[in-house]
């Protein structure tokens, strides 16, 4: 009995002093004999020049046997950058060897990362400097997987509890596009609890994209599938804070952007994948959901902000199905539905849409307009374009918007004097007018008001123009119709006619009666619009040359008809003078007085009266280049 005391005290002596001299072995190892090994089997495995400061071994009860690599730089690919594609400042593993001697497992107790900072570059040619790593160039791993052989791989079996990824930066340069793309995502924080090459594993991933602050935030569930050279991702929920963007770290990754005028962003945005694989190929297979909520914009370039937006789109690999959008304006809505075809590769929208409640007022107080228009639009529309840049965009935008105004009303315009109080003709007359005219009509005239029966528009958007197919406005007292083109940003060309009530024209003609000459068949005035100027506030008059020279030329006939009665025989003189093709001028022109003779009409004074009226058109219509 003694002895087996002894054998075994000495067992254990022995026992703590290997355990004493493998920590003193391992505190006192110098691993940096090993680190030009080291940098020599990296550089062949990555096919990239690597460089490490320094590599240190350690032991401790709590994390065990720890190995840490300091200043760790790879370089990059000299096709795609003569800098570092990878620098870490200090990454750290530590394994747990009571699991290993105790139950001859490996585990990996931790592993940290810190200040990591990552450079991805797409060249001018589609390649990918991360693809292109390696000895095998990866080219041969894709062609491979595309004629579908894939090899079994053997998996040691492992753990790693913790795996940290601190204060990281990845870069993202895109030289394949124009201008060059740079995204930044910084302030990255990664954790992996229980990383397995066969289990799956959790993700929480956090980090700044176009922002000074942490505004992203993935929680995932991860299983690696070496076999197939992919990962699959389920129960995972990607947020993103809209109100934490920063206008210049947008600009800054994406220049185009600069033309949105961003002021002020919020919402939030979340993605929730219920499945989906990737592969070294690509998204092969996903199903999921977006959610857009709380959203608000104001940009530069409209002063009426987006009070609320939100949109709820189904997602699988290649195509979105948008199942629901709404924007809230001006006290109304936007609602539509649609698709996306191909929204990662090269996207197709197409949407309907809904108008319903827009305020016109809100819409007018807030762009400052010398006229206010209220009332409210009502209407639909649909929108479609394609591409990933705004000039690809704006180059395919082509939308179709057909709204009517109800309840409307024009403060600071009255169209009718709008329309007739400057023509020319009408200089010192128009308070006599003005008073022969309806009770109601001189109320509206005298608050500067125009209450609108009904009004509409039609209009489409064509890459940066804006085409008005039709605009409809009718009052008590007048009817306006238009149509025409814009650039979006810039200038409009408008045509258009007012038409006159035939009571308000009979007080008009009754006072000057030259502007009977302006009466269409159902007895209206009919006077030109001109629309012309800025598209956010268009200067609109009536065409004074037309209206000039019609009135003249009624007058001149009427003139020349007289004369021509006296003397029948200028009437023969003047056709003669244009060829006797006299009759070819008239017959066509009810506005010019023209009138047909009948075939049975006896020769007399009539035909002369006639012939003498033709020719006396045809007079008119030469001198004022009327056809």
């Amino acid at each position: 009995m003694k002895t087996v005391k002894i054998i075994l005290l000495s067992f254990c002596a022995i026992l703590v002093c290997g355990v004493i001299g493998l920590v003193i072995f391992l505190r006192t190892f110098d691993l940096n004999v090993y680190v030009p090994k080291m940098t020599e089997a990296m550089t062949k495995a990555l096919g990239r020049d690597v460089k490490i400061g320094r590599a240190d071994l350690g032991v401790s009860f709590s994390r065990g046997v720890t190995v840490s690599l300091s200043d760790i730089v790879i370089m990059d690919d000299p096709r795609f950058l003569s800098g570092p594609f990878l620098v870490v400042g200090r990454a750290s593993l530590g394994v747990d060897f009571k699991e290993f001697i105790f139950k001859q497992k490996l585990v990996i107790g931790d592993i940290t990362i810190d200040k990591l900072v990552a450079t991805v570059i797409r060249n001018k040619e589609g390649l990918i400097n991360v693809v292109m790593m390696g000895p095998a160039k990866a080219q041969g791993v894709a062609s491979d997987q595309k004629e579908g052989g894939s090899q079994a791989v053997a998996l040691p079996v492992f753990l790693i509890k913790d795996i940290k990824l601190v204060d990281a930066r990845l870069v993202y340069i895109d030289e394949a596009v124009s201008p060059k793309m740079t995204v930044n995502f910084h302030k990255i924080d990664l954790g992996i609890r229980n990383f397995s090459l066969i289990d799956p594993f959790s993700v929480l991933l956090k980090g700044a994209l176009f922002a000074d602050e942490q505004d992203i935030q993935l929680e995932a569930k991860i299983k690696l599938e070496l076999k197939n050279l992919g990962i699959k991702i389920t129960e995972s929920v990607l947020q993103v804070d809209l109100s934490k963007i920063s206008q210049e770290a947008l600009i800054e990754a994406l220049p185009a952007m600069k033309s949105l005028g961003l002021q002020s962003l919020k919402g939030l945005v979340t993605l929730n994948v219920e499945s989906a694989m990737m592969n070294i190929l690509g998204l092969t297979s996903l199903k999921a959901h977006v959610l857009v909520e709380k959203g608000y914009l104001l940009t530069s370039l409209s002063p009426v902000t987006i009070d609320d937006f939100g949109a709820k789109v189904a997602l699988d690999a290649k195509n979105a199905d948008i199942q629901d959008i709404f924007i809230s304006v001006a006290g109304g809505t936007i609602k539509g539905k649609g698709a996306v075809e191909k929204f990662l590769s090269n996207p197709q929208v197409q949407l309907t849409l809904e108008i319903t409640g827009i305020d016109a007022g809100k819409i007018s107080t807030a762009y400052k307009l010398p006229v206010k228009m209220n009332g409210f639009l009502q209407g639909s529309g649909a929108v479609s374009f394609s591409g990933k840049t705004p000039e690809e965009v704006s180059a395919s935008l082509n939308a179709q918007v057909k709204a009517d105004l109800k309840e409307g009303a024009l403060e600071g315009l009255n169209v009718l004097q709008s329309g007739m109080a400057n023509v020319a003709l009408l200089s010192g007359m128009w308070s006599s007018i003005v008073a022969e005219l309806p009770v109601e009509t001189q109320e509206d005239l005298k608050k500067g008001v125009t209450l609108i029966d009904r009004a509409g528009f039609q209009m489409r958007i064509q890459g940066a123009d804006l085409v008005l197919d039709q605009v409809d406005l009718l009052t008590r007292d007048v009817a306006f119709s238009a149509l025409g083109t814009a650039k979006i940003g810039g200038t409009v060309d408008i045509k258009g006619n007012l038409l006159v009530s035939p009571k308000i024209t009979d007080v008009f003609v009754g006072k000057i009666p030259d502007l009977s000459a302006l009466r269409d068949q159902d007895g209206r005035i009919r006077v030109p619009i001109i629309g012309e100027g800025a598209l956010v506030a268009p200067k609109i008059h009536a065409d004074e040359k037309y209206l000039t020279k019609t009135i003249l030329l009624e007058r001149g006939k009427k003139e020349l008809e007289k004369i021509s009665a006296k003397n029948p025989g200028v009437a023969g003189g003047l056709g003669a003078l244009f060829g006797g093709k006299a009759s070819d001028g008239a017959g066509s022109e009810k506005a010019g007085g023209a009138s047909e003779t009948s075939a049975t009409t006896p020769q007399g004074t009539t035909q002369e009266g006639s012939s003498s009226s033709q020719a006396v058109n045809t007079l008119l219509n030469a001198i004022f280049d009327k056809k």
